[in-house]
């Protein structure tokens, strides 16, 4: 009768215990989206892939945006991976052209751009190797 008691409180003693340490430090959903690195040269490649071939329209007529900077970025992985990206967009030096024309290293921030210039911008990029385009902007939006 002893030992069974015991184990019951032991058993409801462990239990407590997980829970407590549960409500201090919560699982990770899985599945969920994971803060990256705003440093992350994949995340940063996508980012500039992202402001090359975007579905709306440019700061300037006639020119592609550029990345400025990378404020938050974050990664799924949902029938592949979901990247997330906020970002800074100002005017980049290059003329657009084909989106294969877009080099992050050459189209850099126009000189000529001015803070009002600057968008703050969200992306979502779906990276899927297995087809062909295997990246697709699913959202694009900027204020």
């Amino acid at each position: 009768m002893f030992i069974k008691v015991t184990m019951s409180v032991v058993c409801i003693v462990l239990a407590l215990g997980v829970s407590a340490v549960s409500a201090i430090t919560p699982l990770p959903l899985l599945g969920a989206a994971k803060e990256v690195s705003v440093d992350d040269q994949v995340a940063t490649a996508i980012a500039h892939y992202a402001v090359s071939t975007h579905p709306g329209p440019t700061i300037v007529e006639g020119y592609f945006d550029t990345v400025d900077k990378i404020l938050a970025t974050k990664r799924q992985i949902a029938g592949g991976e979901l990247y997330t990206l906020h970002m800074k967009v100002k005017p980049s030096t290059c003329v657009i052209g084909n989106p294969d024309d877009y080099d992050s290293a050459k189209c850099t921030v126009s000189p000529s751009a001015k803070e009002a210039d600057t968008r703050i911008c969200t992306a979502m990029v779906h990276i899927r190797v297995w087809l062909k385009p295997s990246n697709t902007i699913s959202k694009w939006t900027c204020n």
